[in-house]
């Protein structure tokens, strides 16, 4: 009887923590969010317009994220042919699969990364991702050194978040089940 109690007890203290946010991430973070291009008949309630920095560029967008740092496993900064530098994104399997999902219905529209709400770049669709990466121009104005530090910060906020979500999922499992 009293481990039953004890049980139970431990089982509704760990429900409250879980949701009480006692690991809130904090420091430099860099979140992420990716939001697809909406028809200009949308009406007002259902896009958001955002500038685009770099060039002044009026987009509508989804105002709901098609994903976020919670399935973005890792981001690299990596130069084209061209010198051209970009960005790369890798997300987990359900980010790979709403990607996929998006992309496949959303050809033509852009992809617009927001990096702290704010947005960063955009690149236009040209077919379904299959791969689950996606990769995204960084504005001319944004220098090397800078975008490498931006790329730092973001993968530190993205570790930080991952492990976040870990001890989320380790928090909620029923005891003694394995994993």
């Amino acid at each position: 009887m009293k481990r039953r109690l004890f049980l139970f007890l431990s089982s509704i203290f760990v429900l409250a923590c879980a949701g009480c946010g006692g690991d809130k991430i904090k420091g430099d973070l860099r979140m992420l969010s990716f939001h697809v291009e909406t028809s200009p008949s949308m009406p007002p309630g259902y896009r958001e317009e955002v500038v685009m920095p770099d060039s002044g560029q009026v987009v509508r967008i989804t105002p709901e994220s098609l994903l976020t740092s919670n399935e973005t496993l890792g981001i690299e900064l990596r130069e084209t042919p061209s010198k051209e530098l970009v960005f790369r994104f890798v997300f987990n399997q359900k980010g790979s699969q709403e990607l996929f999902q998006k992309t496949s219905i959303s050809t033509g529209r852009l992809i617009v990364t927001k990096i702290n709400g704010q947005p960063f770049s955009a690149n236009r669709i040209l077919g379904a991702v299959e791969n689950g990466e996606w990769w995204t121009p960084v504005p001319k104005n944004i220098s090397r050194e800078d975008a490498i530090e931006l790329q730092q910060k973001t993968q530190e906020t993205l570790i930080k978040v991952q492990a976040s979500l870990k001890k989320q999922r380790d928090r909620t499992k029923p005891i003694g089940s394995r994993d």
